[in-house]
């Protein structure tokens, strides 16, 4: 499985096509929130890097999603 799909299984997002960065922020903060040790969990160290590094992945995607978008329209666009 490559890194994307990992992340959004983590993320639990199959359909990145109407999702913004910052509906990734706030499940980034969700399930950090839900594994915090003042929620009564113990928040593996490994597990908040796993977090973090699915959202930089699905960041990074976002991002270039956009790029190409913008460069599309733009393009069909005339501009």
């Amino acid at each position: 499985m490559d890194e994307l799909k990992k992340a959004k299984v983590l993320f639990m997002t199959d359909d990145m096509d109407d999702i913004s960065l910052e509906d990734v922020k706030k499940q980034r903060n969700r399930l950090i929130k839900m594994f915090h040790p003042d929620a009564g969990n113990v928040l593996d160290t490994k597990y908040a890097q796993k977090i973090n590094a699915a959202y930089e992945i699905i960041k990074k995607s976002i991002n270039i999603d956009c790029r190409i978008r913008n460069k599309h329209i733009k393009t069909n666009l005339g501009g």
